[in-house]
Formats: structure tokens, C-alpha cells, sequence
């Protein structure tokens, strides 16, 4: 039992649900029924089960209507329609940094590997920098992550861009790159006898290619990286974890906010408890890698609680692994 109280909306909530109740198409007899039906190995189905499913379904929206309700009837000041979109694009009350930085130090994700192949080329912009990323059209298919803009007379190499075998070509005037240097190794209309100057380089930024993603390494002056991101068995060894797809969220921030948000576990019984009749335990721990000075761990529990009695089977771990600013990982145990 936790210090659960019984506010005046879960009250409201509660008492609704009861009068829902009153009309449910279950009883005893239709549990019982169902129950002998499912030991049996699903012999044979009626309609009471879907009656039952489409019930709890009802359910579930009646009390998030019954929520917005008695938002409207007794707290009208809370219900002020703000998307979510809108409440992360709203200008925070910290003062934004200038959009040029300064942008934290570290490794960040680009791109899944599956997303780039041999002879593509792709334009991101990043932490204030234009990158293009291209991977080799000849084996054995390396990722090269370009500074965007030709050294020439500035042209963008990643729109209509060529990658022509370990080169990328310039769209403007044919200038090639190599891609592990960015040195160019073939302008068309020099004369063949003549030596193309050193200085004729694309910046090269650190890039890795691991974990099924595309990194780079950004520092503000440049320098090259010193420690390394880890590799993950379970992404890179037989039977891998297959992928399943992802979710991304655009949101209006100093990218610098999003890795300060993880060890702030003090905001999470606040913003992310309670869901209507739902509640949601915390405890969180953290402690600094003593193998890595760049890493962070924080063990997270959690149990969900209905009218404040835990939910059975509702318990859940997760290990988090807080890879310097711009990677973090998540392992908790599968069913």
C-alpha cells in the first residue's frame, strides 16, 4: 500500500467507473466460461469475449473523457488546449544559447547504417555544422563524414553530390575528394602533369561506424577524439537483436538540455506519475563508471499503482548508460 489519497477527481473518476460497472456485460458465470475457455487452449471463442474486450475498451476512454470532464466542470482555468509540440517549442524560461553553441563535447548519431548505401550521399545539419555523408560505392563500403561545402568556391557537396568509388565529386566543378583524407585527388580540367595543391582538402570530420549506427565526433576546435564509444554484443553478434523501427521527436531545444534532463530523476514522480487512475513508483540511483570517465549509469525502477495497490507483474528494471552527451542507452529484461 502506498500514501496514495484520494483527491476529489480520482473520487469523481472512481464513482463513474462504478456506474460503468453496474452495466457490465460480465458475471460470474461469463468469467468462469472464459477462463475454462482459455485453459483449453482457445477451443472455441464467443462473443462474450469480445463483449468483455470491447468493454474494458469502453472503459478506458470513458475515464479519460470522465478526466476531461471534470477538467472542464470544476478546474476550467487547466483546460487550455497547448499541443505537445507547442508546449516543446515554447521558448524555455533559460536563456537560449546563440544557435552557433557552444555545443557540448562527444559522440553523436547521424544516421542507421541501413540508411545510407554504397554511392549515397546524404546533407545533415548538426550543432550548428553541414555535414555530407556519403559511404564508399566500392568495397570495403566506409562511412566518410565531409565537411558540406566544397574548399573550392564553397559549393555543397551532398546536393547532387557523386560518390565515384572512394571519392565524393563536387557538383560544380567535378573537383573528387577522397574520402578517409578529404584530400582531392582529381580536379578534370587540370593538366594531367600538374600537382593538385595540398591545401585543395575537405575537412574530414571523426566518424565510426558501429552498433548498426553512423556517429561523428564533434569538438568546436576540432580536435580529434579521445576516448571511444562501446560496442554492443547484442547489436554486433550472431543472433543480433533485429530492428524493429524507431521513434523520433522533434523538439526546439539547446541540444545540450536533452542529456541534462536524464539525471534529473527528481522531475520523473512529478511529470511522468500520474495517468489518470493510474500512478507510476520511481527510484532511481546513479554513480559514475569507474572504467570510463566519460560514462554515467543510473539503475531505474519502476511499478505501476491503481487507487494506490500495486499492479502484479508491473515491476520493471532498466540499466541506463549515459555515453558522454549524445548517446544513451537502455537494457531492461524482456518476458
Amino acid at each position: 500500500m502506498s500514501d496514495w489519497m484520494p483527491t476529489s477527481k480520482n473520487i469523481f473518476l472512481s464513482f463513474l467507473f462504478l456506474i460503468f460497472l453496474s452495466f457490465s456485460p460480465l458475471d460470474v458465470k461469463t468469467i468462469n466460461h472464459q477462463s475454462s475457455q482459455i485453459l483449453s487452449a482457445f477451443s472455441s471463442i464467443d462473443t462474450s469475449i469480445y463483449q468483455s474486450f470491447f468493454f474494458v475498451i469502453a472503459g478506458y476512454f470513458l475515464l479519460r473523457l470522465g478526466s476531461a470532464l471534470y477538467d472542464f466542470i470544476f478546474e476550467p482555468s487547466i483546460m487550455h488546449l497547448v499541443t505537445k509540440e507547442e508546449i516543446a517549442n515554447h521558448t524555455p524560461i533559460r536563456k537560449r544559447q546563440d544557435e552557433k553553441g557552444p555545443y557540448p563535447v562527444g559522440w553523436f548519431h547521424l544516421a542507421d547504417s541501413h540508411e545510407i548505401l554504397p554511392g549515397q550521399v546524404r546533407h545533415q545539419e548538426i550543432l550548428g555544422e553541414h555535414l555530407a555523408i556519403f559511404r564508399e560505392a566500392e568495397a570495403p563500403y566506409q562511412i566518410t563524414v565531409l565537411h558540406a561545402y566544397c574548399p573550392h568556391l564553397g559549393a555543397n557537396l551532398a546536393i547532387t553530390g557523386r560518390v565515384i568509388g572512394r571519392t565524393l565529386q563536387c557538383p560544380f566543378h567535378g573537383w573528387q575528394f577522397e574520402g578517409q583524407t578529404g584530400k582531392c585527388v582529381k580536379i578534370p580540367y587540370l593538366d594531367p602533369s600538374a600537382c593538385i595543391p595540398e591545401s585543395a582538402k575537405a575537412r574530414v570530420w571523426p566518424s565510426r561506424e558501429q552498433n548498426g549506427g553512423i556517429y561523428f565526433f564533434y569538438h568546436p576546435e576540432g580536435s580529434q577524439p579521445d576516448w571511444s564509444l562501446p560496442v554492443y554484443p547484442e547489436l554486433t553478434v550472431e543472433p543480433k537483436l533485429e530492428f524493429h523501427g524507431k521513434f523520433e521527436h522533434l523538439i526546439q531545444v539547446q541540444i545540450q538540455e536533452i542529456p541534462e534532463n536524464g539525471p534529473d530523476s527528481a522531475h520523473l514522480a512529478i511529470v511522468h506519475s500520474d495517468f489518470y487512475v493510474f500512478t507510476h513508483e520511481w527510484k532511481t540511483s546513479w554513480s559514475e563508471s569507474k572504467e570510463d570517465s566519460n560514462c554515467s549509469r543510473m539503475v531505474v525502477n519502476q511499478n505501476m499503482m491503481i487507487f494506490g495497490w500495486k499492479v502484479p507483474f508491473s515491476d520493471l528494471e532498466v540499466m541506463v548508460r549515459q555515453e558522454g552527451p549524445g548517446v544513451v542507452s537502455l537494457r531492461f529484461p524482456l518476458p
